[in-house]
């Protein structure tokens, strides 16, 4: 039961500041290595490969760019790999490809990871809670590069 409530408190942590380490080194490498020494579960994994990715931003070293940037894809397409029908998961990879230099060559599940979240994502809201869910569903509207059809079909859910 402990472990089950700290995941839960861990999962909204990374869930609420996961932008935070974008802009903050200090803070994403915190994050970092308190999850590289801890128990996680196949989602916070995930969470984990994206901190990892981006932690390349925060590095002039070309080298350290491509090992994080790695390193991070692997774990991340690892726990797609253990929970192919995670919502959070996808979202994860589909913001993650969207937002990396196209030169990286990570684009292939773009479609594809757009297209299931947008089917999957109304039955989602009460296992991401409510906060998580419309994080989710208007970073898809305003960044998931979507057709006008998919952001009617998501502005809908907002009002839900």
């Amino acid at each position: 039961m402990c472990f089950v409530i700290s995941a839960q408190v861990h999962l909204i942590e990374l869930r609420t500041n996961l932008d935070k380490v974008q802009s903050n080194k200090e803070y994403a490498i915190k994050l970092y290595n308190e999850l590289q020494s801890s128990a996680l579960t196949t989602v916070e994994m995930g969470y984990l490969g994206v901190i990892e990715s981006m932690l390349a931003t925060h590095t002039n070293d070309p080298m350290k760019k491509i090992s994080y940037f790695n390193a991070g894809k692997n774990n991340l397409e690892n726990s797609i790999l253990k929970l192919p029908n995670n919502t959070e998961l996808r979202y994860l990879r589909l913001m993650l490809q969207l937002n990396i230099p196209s030169v990286l060559g990570y684009s292939k599940n773009i479609e594809t990871d757009r297209s299931f979240i947008i089917k999957t994502i109304a039955h989602q809201k009460n296992e991401l809670g409510k906060e998580q869910y419309l994080r989710m569903v208007t970073t898809l509207i305003e960044n998931g590069d979507c057709s006008n059809a998919e952001q009617i079909q998501l502005q809908k859910l907002t009002r839900e």
